[in-house]
Protein backbone atom coordinates (compact mmCIF):
# COMPACT_ATOMS: atom_id res chain seq x y z
CA UNK A 1 0.00 0.00 0.00
CA UNK A 2 1.41 3.35 -0.68
CA UNK A 3 1.27 5.96 1.69
CA UNK A 4 1.16 9.73 0.84
CA UNK A 5 1.44 11.95 3.85
CA UNK A 6 1.54 15.45 3.50
CA UNK A 7 3.19 18.04 6.66
CA UNK A 8 2.45 21.23 5.79
CA UNK A 9 5.13 23.64 7.34
CA UNK A 10 6.01 20.61 9.62
CA UNK A 11 9.64 19.81 8.76
CA UNK A 12 10.69 16.42 9.98
CA UNK A 13 8.53 13.21 10.45
CA UNK A 14 9.20 11.25 13.77
CA UNK A 15 8.03 8.35 15.27
CA UNK A 16 7.67 8.05 19.30
CA UNK A 17 8.38 5.19 21.20
CA UNK A 18 6.39 5.42 24.79
CA UNK A 19 8.62 5.19 27.91
CA UNK A 20 5.47 2.74 28.50
CA UNK A 21 5.75 0.15 26.08
CA UNK A 22 7.95 -2.96 26.36
CA UNK A 23 11.33 -2.31 25.04
CA UNK A 24 12.01 -4.25 21.41
CA UNK A 25 15.24 -6.16 20.73
CA UNK A 26 16.30 -3.78 18.26
CA UNK A 27 15.63 -0.53 21.23
CA UNK A 28 17.43 -2.50 23.91
CA UNK A 29 20.29 -2.78 21.61
CA UNK A 30 20.45 0.58 20.20
CA UNK A 31 20.13 1.53 24.51
CA UNK A 32 23.35 -0.71 24.89
CA UNK A 33 24.90 1.19 21.98
CA UNK A 34 24.23 4.62 23.60
CA UNK A 35 24.98 3.96 27.23
CA UNK A 36 28.80 2.24 25.85
CA UNK A 37 29.08 5.65 24.31
CA UNK A 38 28.46 7.86 27.09
CA UNK A 39 30.22 5.32 29.29
CA UNK A 40 33.55 6.33 26.81
CA UNK A 41 32.97 9.75 27.36
CA UNK A 42 31.55 10.56 30.18
CA UNK A 43 32.93 8.07 32.84
CA UNK A 44 31.17 4.68 33.97
CA UNK A 45 29.92 5.80 37.17
CA UNK A 46 28.24 9.07 36.12
CA UNK A 47 26.46 6.97 33.81
CA UNK A 48 25.17 4.11 36.10
CA UNK A 49 24.54 6.65 39.24
CA UNK A 50 23.18 9.59 37.55
CA UNK A 51 21.42 8.61 34.30
CA UNK A 52 18.04 6.83 33.37
CA UNK A 53 16.69 6.48 30.27
CA UNK A 54 14.19 8.84 28.68
CA UNK A 55 12.91 7.06 25.55
CA UNK A 56 14.05 5.65 22.38
CA UNK A 57 13.21 8.50 19.19
CA UNK A 58 12.92 8.07 15.23
CA UNK A 59 13.44 10.77 12.98
CA UNK A 60 16.03 11.10 10.52
CA UNK A 61 18.37 8.94 12.60
CA UNK A 62 17.29 6.72 15.97
CA UNK A 63 17.59 8.72 19.13
CA UNK A 64 18.19 7.45 22.67
CA UNK A 65 17.34 9.88 25.29
CA UNK A 66 18.85 9.94 28.57
CA UNK A 67 18.15 12.21 31.61
CA UNK A 68 19.96 13.03 34.46
CA UNK A 69 18.68 11.84 37.76
CA UNK A 70 16.03 14.58 39.51
CA UNK A 71 19.10 14.33 42.75
CA UNK A 72 22.04 15.35 40.22
CA UNK A 73 20.04 17.63 37.61
CA UNK A 74 20.75 21.24 38.59
CA UNK A 75 18.07 22.11 35.99
CA UNK A 76 15.06 19.66 36.63
CA UNK A 77 13.94 21.27 33.12
CA UNK A 78 17.25 21.24 30.99
CA UNK A 79 18.60 18.35 32.01
CA UNK A 80 18.53 15.60 29.03
CA UNK A 81 21.21 14.36 26.68
CA UNK A 82 20.53 12.49 23.64
CA UNK A 83 22.64 9.71 21.55
CA UNK A 84 22.38 9.32 17.91
CA UNK A 85 22.07 5.58 16.49
CA UNK A 86 22.77 4.77 13.01
CA UNK A 87 22.71 0.28 12.64
CA UNK A 88 25.01 -0.92 14.98
CA UNK A 89 27.27 2.15 16.10
CA UNK A 90 26.72 5.74 16.65
CA UNK A 91 26.06 8.38 14.40
CA UNK A 92 29.54 10.63 14.76
CA UNK A 93 28.31 13.28 11.81
CA UNK A 94 25.46 14.53 13.40
CA UNK A 95 26.12 13.32 16.58
CA UNK A 96 25.83 15.68 20.07
CA UNK A 97 29.46 16.79 20.80
CA UNK A 98 28.94 15.45 24.81
CA UNK A 99 31.80 15.23 26.79
CA UNK A 100 32.57 15.07 30.70
CA UNK A 101 33.31 19.01 30.35
CA UNK A 102 29.65 19.13 29.39
CA UNK A 103 28.87 17.79 32.85
CA UNK A 104 31.37 19.55 35.12
CA UNK A 105 30.00 22.93 34.03
CA UNK A 106 26.24 21.19 34.45
CA UNK A 107 26.81 20.24 37.71
CA UNK A 108 28.24 23.22 38.77
CA UNK A 109 24.83 24.79 37.25
CA UNK A 110 26.59 26.21 34.41
CA UNK A 111 25.12 26.17 30.74
CA UNK A 112 26.08 23.46 28.88
CA UNK A 113 25.18 23.44 24.98
CA UNK A 114 24.86 19.53 25.14
CA UNK A 115 22.37 18.91 27.64
CA UNK A 116 18.57 19.15 26.39
CA UNK A 117 15.22 20.56 27.51
CA UNK A 118 13.17 17.59 28.38
CA UNK A 119 9.52 16.70 27.62
CA UNK A 120 7.80 17.51 30.66
CA UNK A 121 9.30 21.03 30.29
CA UNK A 122 7.98 21.26 26.65
CA UNK A 123 4.78 20.11 27.39
CA UNK A 124 4.18 22.80 30.63
CA UNK A 125 5.21 24.99 27.98
CA UNK A 126 2.90 23.90 25.87
CA UNK A 127 0.20 23.96 28.97
CA UNK A 128 1.29 27.39 29.96
CA UNK A 129 0.56 28.78 26.36
CA UNK A 130 -3.08 27.51 26.19
CA UNK A 131 -1.94 24.92 23.27
CA UNK A 132 -5.35 23.90 22.65
CA UNK A 133 -5.51 19.85 23.01
CA UNK A 134 -7.58 19.38 19.61
CA UNK A 135 -10.17 16.70 19.39
CA UNK A 136 -8.27 13.86 20.92
CA UNK A 137 -5.32 15.33 23.08
CA UNK A 138 -1.51 15.77 22.34
CA UNK A 139 1.03 13.59 20.44
CA UNK A 140 4.26 14.44 21.60
CA UNK A 141 7.57 13.31 19.57
CA UNK A 142 10.74 14.64 18.86
CA UNK A 143 11.94 15.38 15.46
CA UNK A 144 14.84 16.79 13.62
CA UNK A 145 18.68 16.18 13.69
CA UNK A 146 21.83 17.72 14.73
CA UNK A 147 21.26 21.35 15.49
CA UNK A 148 17.70 21.44 14.57
CA UNK A 149 16.00 18.86 17.20
CA UNK A 150 12.36 19.68 18.30
CA UNK A 151 9.65 18.82 21.02
CA UNK A 152 6.59 18.21 18.68
CA UNK A 153 3.63 18.52 20.19
CA UNK A 154 0.94 17.80 18.12
CA UNK A 155 -3.16 18.54 18.17
CA UNK A 156 -5.95 17.21 16.01
CA UNK A 157 -8.19 20.01 14.82
CA UNK A 158 -10.16 17.08 12.52
CA UNK A 159 -9.78 13.51 11.61
CA UNK A 160 -11.86 11.51 9.24
CA UNK A 161 -11.49 7.82 7.84
CA UNK A 162 -13.31 8.08 5.24
CA UNK A 163 -12.99 7.52 1.82
CA UNK A 164 -9.24 7.95 2.77
CA UNK A 165 -7.45 9.24 6.18
CA UNK A 166 -7.44 12.86 6.93
CA UNK A 167 -6.36 14.91 9.53
CA UNK A 168 -5.34 18.06 10.03
CA UNK A 169 -4.17 19.99 13.46
CA UNK A 170 -1.18 22.46 14.71
CA UNK A 171 2.19 21.20 16.00
CA UNK A 172 3.56 22.90 19.23
CA UNK A 173 7.49 22.98 18.24
CA UNK A 174 9.85 23.77 20.83
CA UNK A 175 13.86 23.88 20.38
CA UNK A 176 15.65 21.48 22.59
CA UNK A 177 18.82 23.49 22.90
CA UNK A 178 17.23 26.86 23.76
CA UNK A 179 13.58 26.69 24.71
CA UNK A 180 12.36 28.71 21.36
CA UNK A 181 8.76 27.63 20.62
CA UNK A 182 6.63 28.13 17.13
CA UNK A 183 3.46 26.75 15.97
CA UNK A 184 2.88 25.44 12.51
CA UNK A 185 -0.19 23.87 10.85
CA UNK A 186 0.15 20.47 9.67
CA UNK A 187 -2.15 18.05 7.48
CA UNK A 188 -1.72 13.95 6.59
CA UNK A 189 -3.63 12.60 3.41
CA UNK A 190 -3.29 9.19 3.51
Amino acid sequence: MYRLIFYYLLIFPSIVYSQNSIISEIDSTRISIARDFLKERLGEDFVRDSLQISGSFLSVLPMIAFEIKLEYATDRNKNMILVFVDGDSVETKFNTKINRTDIDKYLKGNESDNIFYNKKFAMNLASQNNFEKGIKGWEIEISGIAKNVYWAIRSYDSEEHEPVYGATGKSYLVNIRNGETKIKEWIIIE
